[in-house]
This record gives C-alpha cells, sequence and structure tokens, in this order.
C-alpha cells in the first residue's frame, strides 16, 4: 500500500506499507536507527534534510544526487547548508531509499547502513536496495499507465477513481 507518510507545506512523502504490517518501511527504517548510538547523528542528518525538504526548498535535484539504479538514496554525497548549519552528508553511512515523483512529491522507502564502497557488498543494506529497485519499477509503471494520478497541484497521488490509498502488487 503506497500511503502518505508526511505532509509538509512543499513536499508530501509517501511510504509503503504491506498491509499485513503495522509499521511501513519507513518507520521500520525510523525505529531502528533513530535510537541506534551508532548511527544516531547520521539517522538525524537525514531526518533534518528531509524536513528541510518537505518544509523549506522541495524536492530539487540537489537533494536527489546519489543515483543508485533506479533509485536515489538520502542523503546526497555532498556537504549542504541546513538551517545555517553546514552538514557533512558525504561521512554519513545511512542510505535511505527513495523516488523523487516531482518538486512536490517524493516517495520514501526503507535503508541500511552502507558498509563498503559498493552496494552489493553490504550485506545490510543490499536487501532495501533490491526492494527499492522493484518498487520504483513498479511505481513508474503505474504512473505510465495512469493506474497512479500525479496531481502536483495538490501534491497527492491518487488511482483512477481518486482513492488516496494506492494498492501495489510487485
Amino acid at each position: 500500500m503506497l500511503e502518505v507518510f508526511e505532509q509538509f507545506r512543499q513536499v508530501t512523502f509517501y511510504t509503503l506499507r504491506d498491509e499485513t504490517q503495522e509499521y511501513s518501511e519507513t518507520d521500520r527504517f525510523i525505529e531502528r536507527f533513530s535510537n541506534d548510538e551508532q548511527y544516531k547523528e547520521d539517522y538525524y542528518q537525514i531526518a533534518t534534510l528531509i524536513e528541510e525538504i518537505g518544509d523549506t526548498h522541495g524536492a530539487k535535484d540537489i537533494f536527489f544526487s546519489r543515483h543508485e539504479a533506479h533509485a536515489t538514496a538520502l542523503p546526497p554525497n555532498r556537504s549542504l547548508v541546513l538551517n545555517g548549519l553546514e552538514i557533512l552528508f558525504m561521512h554519513n553511512s545511512l542510505r535511505l531509499y527513495c523516488l523523487k515523483i516531482s518538486k512536490n512529491i517524493v516517495i520514501l522507502f526503507n535503508g541500511g547502513v552502507k558498509t563498503s564502497l559498493k552496494v552489493q557488498d553490504s550485506p545490510d543494506l543490499m536487501p532495501k536496495f533490491r526492494n527499492a529497485q522493484l518498487w520504483v519499477k513498479k511505481i513508474l509503471e503505474n504512473i505510465q499507465d495512469k493506474s497512479i494520478i500525479v496531481d502536483n497541484n495538490r501534491a497527492i497521488l491518487t488511482t483512477l477513481s481518486g482513492d488516496t490509498e494506492i494498492a501495489l502488487f510487485c
């Protein structure tokens, strides 16, 4: 199920949730890393980035520059000034996969720890990478065949019948 994760002034963030699960993919990422002392700072960098994108900047390409096959990984591989502070994202060990649909709609998936130069050599991250690739492909197919309608004026995704809860099958 594709559902709204959080709606900000500039961007609506979506996530995926298996209907049999209580928590969404993005919730699982948050649950895992927000209180993990080893990755807490890296997590808060990503959380700050999402909030800044959502409230202030919109989904500009500068934030979505870490392309990994069909998906994009947050954070970008650069330093950025957010809230007056320079954040060195290139040292962040976490990756949160996403798909930027437009300047005001982004889908967040799950992510993990990148422990190697290649995603394929990072055992924690590789399954999340694979899943993100499958979902990106399915979502883009659904947008192309108009099963998912992108409404940029309202910053929402709907089905042809106007439903905002969107079932996806992969």
